[in-house]
């Protein structure tokens, strides 16, 4: 019901906003650690952002021109590894199905990887590694956005003592605690959010509902 309501899971988030992904998991995890030293605190999370490995590529142009091949053959060779390179079309009727050759990566090394051969103008098989740079890196796992921005959230469940009041301590100790960059800011979230809502809400629905009971009691 958390997540139908305020779009998280838990009863509190803190939404972290800034350009650059990897300062965004940096201070994002500072500023877990320091929700979770605050009384009330449970269940403390920052979004997982980074971790998954990406394979990266870099073509040699030195080596490409020393053994005669084209960068075009590298790079579709690439393709294929990732993408999956096209190699015919399957009519059936009007429809049209491309067919498409990939690389079954599962359970393949770099070393694997870098024995790909790639053929040379005059015929000759010359190993991937030999023509480019390949290696296996972690990247990241996903990118948020909310109005226009990369974002960030860091979840808490508060357990013994009111959400408002919680809230008001994780900000002075975060302001006391952690230094946000130029152009990163916190907003908060999940049930503290629709709180306030209800608030402002409240303050125009019970003073007019007062004042039409009195004018209901004064006519009669």
């Amino acid at each position: 019901f958390n997540e139908l309501i305020a779009g998280v899971r838990s009863d509190m988030a803190g939404k972290l906003f800034g350009p650059e992904l990897e300062t965004l998991h940096q201070k994002g995890s500072e500023i877990a650690s320091v929700l979770s030293a605050i009384k009330g605190a449970k269940d403390v999370k920052a979004e997982q952002v980074e971790g998954l490995p990406t394979l990266r590529v870099i073509p040699d142009r030195r080596a490409l021109a020393r053994y005669g091949v084209n960068m075009s053959d590298v790079l579709s060779t690439v393709e294929a590894i990732q993408a999956g390179h096209p190699v015919g079309v399957v009519f059936e009727g009007v429809k049209r199905f491309p067919i498409v050759t990939t690389l079954d990566l599962s359970g393949q090394t770099e070393g694997t990887i870098k024995n790909i051969p790639i053929f040379s103008e005059k015929g000759i098989p010359i190993p991937l590694g030999q023509l480019a740079e390949v290696k296996i890196e972690m990247g990241p796992a996903q990118i948020s956005r909310e109005f226009g921005q990369r974002r960030l959230v860091i979840e808490c469940n508060v357990r013994g003592r009111d959400i408002e009041g919680f809230v008001k301590d994780a900000k002075k100790a975060i302001d006391a605690k952690v230094k946000l960059p130029s152009g990163y800011f916190i907003e908060w979230g999940g049930t503290f959010q629709q709180l306030r809502s209800a608030r402002a809400r409240l303050a125009i629905v019970v003073p007019a509902a007062l004042f039409i009971i009195f004018v209901l009691l004064y006519s009669a």
